[in-house]
């Protein structure tokens, strides 16, 4: 390893210069230091003071597995491809080792075990001993990347969210196949909310561009945590949705599990980045712009470049060929349509059909809609152009942040009967909603409901028929490790919820606009004025209101108290009332 170091920064010295080229030098220098400080200090460093790890070779290549405590009990985690003659024990050499009674010695074949088999280990060197346990948890059917830091960790990496730091990486198929050895530029943490988890998402910059697990060469890829989402299918299954109906540039990703320097970080969806790019938006850079719908005190806080629209919706500027100026009168244009009765806007006199695509934004209504996104029209919600066009469009997509979907993310999000995409406020009542306005045009209706029917119903109902439970199968024991890692075990893994909401949501939007049976829209505001919408039968009563214990509710339109628990016969916006 040491040799093929030395050999690398050599062969790059002779190259041609450039200031890329020297960063992966200098990387190449720091981890070779690194390398040379493990070897000549194997007990301190490689072994992490405790009495053995593991040796998993693939391809020809090595990676040193580490043991974890948690909670006080210690866990090895070994990753797909480990197959019982590709491990390796290696002993620490200040202790004799005993595992369920039987000594380890260097370099011999790791039994076969079984996954989450607790072992007895005795160890005892210069007249101390120890008793412990460790449980041998195995992962199946997702691939595993390795990431190692010079520093030895990614401990720096989480002491700031802006920290960033080089790493090598080690990419194996779910068989084992080295599917790619090389270096990045930068990891760093990304996400708002999700910087406060203890499992964060990461954002990875190669050296050069490559095609990881076979989705497209590329620079920039994005390890997703689902920290919010314990089946760890939510996103992977909509991101393929959205490439199965022909929603335009959907991201593709494949799971995998995660090692830091031989430590176990958990089951990770890699993913592509939303980004203008010839395997991403292709669309030529010189002519185009991405941007996305997000809340504004984020942009602002981030300090992200970004407009806002005469009706304050904040779209973030991933990539404009334009001035902020023109790239906010475009938009602004498609706001003025969406808005206008007629679909007109009235300062350029372009229609909704002149200014949009119309079917991504159906594509991406119905998306939203059905899979129930908490974000729904309001939060990473990406749009595209390329202005080199004879008649430039803007389109919806791609798709992005599912987590927090199907059933997943508070009262409302957990009703399958609610709209969360077309409804008229989000946090409050000065939202605006595109969705809920685009919803009451013919031209967009009558649309929609085509594509309901003939795309999205017999989609969801495969999903509901078997597709969720083979997405929950196949990575079932990673989704176990995962548990142990960061749930401690956790509780059995079942996706029946996710089945039985996805059923519940297409029967109600089947009855809604095919049957086309009366539901009024009751939207109730909480206590702090976020809006909930909710979709009721004509003439039946609202369920239980669970979150708010109140007996006097008042009609905010009207300002009259009403008696929640009587039939509703039309659409209304509701609160409690102060107690």
């Amino acid at each position: 390893m040491l040799v093929w170091f030395v050999y690398r920064a050599v062969d790059l010295l002779r190259g041609e210069k450039s200031m890329k080229r020297g960063k992966l030098i200098i990387f190449m220098l720091t981890v070779l230091l690194a390398a040379i400080a493990v070897v000549f200090g194997k007990y301190e460093v490689g072994m992490r003071n405790f009495p053995f790890s593991v040796m998993v070779t693939s391809d020809g290549v090595q990676e040193e597995l580490y043991c974890l405590k948690i909670a006080d009990e210690y866990y090895m985690f070994l990753p797909s491809y480990a197959e019982a003659d590709k491990l390796r024990i290696c002993t620490n050499p200040v202790y004799d080792v005993y595992l369920d009674g039987q000594q380890l010695v260097n370099n011999q074949p790791l039994p076969d075990l079984q996954s989450d088999t607790k072992l007895e280990l005795y160890f005892h060197s210069l007249g101390s001993e120890g008793y412990e346990t460790v449980t041998f948890v195995r992962s199946r059917n997702v691939a595993t990347m390795h990431l190692n830091f010079p520093s030895g960790g990614i401990d720096y990496i989480h002491e700031k969210k802006d920290n960033e730091e080089s790493a090598s990486v080690y990419l194996y198929t779910k068989d084992g196949v080295l599917d790619y050895s090389g270096f990045a530029e930068s990891v760093k943490s990304r996400g708002n909310a999700l910087w406060e988890e203890e499992k964060k998402a990461y954002s990875l910059q190669l050296f050069g561009e490559a095609d990881l697990l076979k989705m497209g060469k590329a620079q920039r890829w994005i390890l997703l945590a689902n920290a919010y989402d314990s089946s760890h299918i939510r996103n992977k299954v909509v991101y393929d949705a959205a490439a199965a109906v022909g929603l335009p540039f959907s991201p593709e990703s494949n799971w995998v599990d995660l090692y830091v320097n031989g430590e176990y970080r958990g089951l990770y969806q890699l993913s592509e980045r939303n980004e203008i790019h010839p395997e991403r938006v292709d669309i030529p850079k010189e002519s185009g712009f991405l941007i996305a719908q997000d809340f504004l005190y984020n942009l602002i806080e981030q300090g992200y470049p970004h407009v806002v629209s005469e009706n304050g919706i904040a779209l973030r500027v991933y990539h404009s060929s334009s001035d902020l100026e023109e790239l906010k009168a475009c938009w602004q244009s498609v706001e003025n349509a969406v808005l206008a009765e007629d679909g007109i806007d009235p300062v350029t006199g372009k229609s909704l059909e002149e200014l949009i695509d119309l079917d991504s934004w159906i594509h991406k209504y119905l998306l939203e809609e059905l899979f129930a996104n908490h974000d729904a029209g309001f939060g990473s919600q990406f749009y595209f152009c390329d202005t080199s066009e004879s008649a430039p469009k803007l389109y919806a997509g791609p798709i992005w942040d599912f987590d927090i979907s199907m059933g997943n993310g508070g009262l409302m999000y957990n009703n399958p009967r609610s709209f969360v995409a077309n409804r008229m406020h989000y946090v409050s009542l000065d939202d605006v909603s595109l969705f809920y306005h685009l919803y009451q045009k013919d031209i967009f209706y009558d649309r929609m409901v085509e594509l309901f029917e003939s795309v999205y119903e017999p989609l969801i109902t495969d999903l509901v028929d078997n597709g969720i439970q083979n997405y929950a199968d196949s990575i079932a024991q990673a989704v176990n490790a995962d548990r142990h890692r960061w749930y401690r075990g956790g509780s059995r893994y079942d996706v029946t919820p996710i089945v039985n909401f996805l059923r519940e949501r297409l029967e109600c939007f089947h009855e809604l606009w095919i049957d086309r049976k009366e539901y009024c829209m009751v939207e109730i505001l909480d206590d702090e004025g976020l809006c909930n919408c909710w979709l009721v039968p004509k003439g039946d009563c609202l369920p239980e209101l669970l979150y708010e214990e109140t007996d006097q509710w008042s009609n905010t339109i009207t300002g009259e108290i009403i008696d929640i628990t009587q039939p509703i016969l039309e659409n209304i916006r509701i609160q409690p009332m102060p107690q």
